[in-house]
């Protein structure tokens, strides 16, 4: 049983296409590539993973609503947790380690999986290119300690 497929993500994708203006097509795309990746990061707390472009414009709206982002973490991660969302991980090897991990994830699911490198994925299919973000859960008593 998967805690990410119980989740009601109704809000946040409703809103894509009512207040961010994606087409309903683009809404499905971006939501299915999310919740490849939320998977994973339900299955492996602790490794990072890098976002594709549909994924990241999923995961926006729900970083966007502080309150939602804390339900759904501690909901499906557990207490005292949160979905980290890193704009400034791209080419570090941090952002390396978790596109190999999104590459995994996409590869079990078996869905499309992005391209092996990275950075010249620029004839890769819109959603499955890079973003800059890293995705990957913390505990918030670490978040503070490193404050």
């Amino acid at each position: 049983m998967s805690r990410v497929l119980d989740y009601d993500f109704t809000r946040y994708r409703d809103a894509m296409v009512e207040r961010f203006g994606f087409s309903e097509t683009d809404r499905d795309v971006a939501w299915a590539d999310l919740t490849i990746i939320l998977r994973a990061m339900e299955a492996n707390p602790t490794k990072p993973f890098a976002l594709t472009v549909a994924a990241d414009n999923a995961l926006h709206g729900l970083v966007l609503d502080t309150v939602g982002l804390m339900r759904f973490s501690e909901a499906v991660f557990g207490p005292g947790t949160v979905a980290v969302h890193d704009p400034f991980a791209y080419g570090t090897p941090e952002f390396d380690e978790g596109w190999a991990n999104t590459r995994a994830a996409f590869r079990a699911a078996g869905a499309q999986e992005p391209p092996a490198n990275y950075r010249d994925a620029s004839n890769a299919p819109v959603g499955l290119r890079p973003m800059a973000c890293l995705a990957q859960v913390r505990r918030m008593e670490d978040i503070r300690a490193a404050a």
